[in-house]
């Protein structure tokens, strides 16, 4: 096994590990191989949820897992594997709309801890378009990131020369 993980351990994410609609991998447990079903394991097109947390912002937030890994997740997640019509990518899509976001809001809200239940997931009503539309949602969206990626390394790149700029017409204090 690579990245440093022992025999006998499967890596373990949490919400943590949900930030911005993607996984990141960074502060990952482990947990020993027979706490793990094979169910339990994270497949490509697998959505992985926050479905608890004292914050209801977090609650909902979900990211679309490609592909398949040497993962699980933890006790305040909760894992959905698409079936049926419905496109894992269009799926991760909609958890990206303000209309889910509002729905979670609603469904998930506790007195001090914020919780998703099997049956709110269960009970979504989540547009079904056809596989044209999906396809051209999924490309939409795909296209919506690349942008968005480019405009941040474009304002990172700015940034630096900005910097650059002025300390290269910076006159030291006293040398004027």
């Amino acid at each position: 096994m690579s990245d440093g993980l022992k025999e006998g351990f499967v890596k373990l994410l949490r919400a943590n590990n949900i930030a911005n609609n993607v996984l990141n991998f960074e502060d990952v447990q482990f947990v020993s191989e027979g706490r793990v079903s094979d169910d339990q394991i994270i497949r490509e097109g697998d959505i992985l949820i926050c479905a608890s947390s004292g914050s209801l912002e977090h609650v909902g937030k979900a990211a679309l897992c490609m592909p398949d890994m040497e993962y699980t997740f933890g006790a305040f997640c909760k894992l959905i594997r698409p079936i049926g019509k419905l496109y894992p990518e269009y799926i991760a899509g909609y958890m990206r709309t303000d209309e889910y976001r509002n729905t979670i809001s609603d469904l998930a809200q506790g007195s001090n801890i914020n919780n998703l239940r099997n049956e709110h997931i269960n009970d979504l009503m989540i547009p079904i378009p056809s596989d044209e539309q999906q396809g051209d949602f999924i490309d939409l969206q795909r296209q919506s990131d690349k942008s968005k990626f480019a405009l941040q390394e474009a304002i990172k790149d700015l940034d630096a020369l900005s910097k650059k700029i002025i300390a290269e017409n910076l006159i030291p204090a006293g040398k004027e």
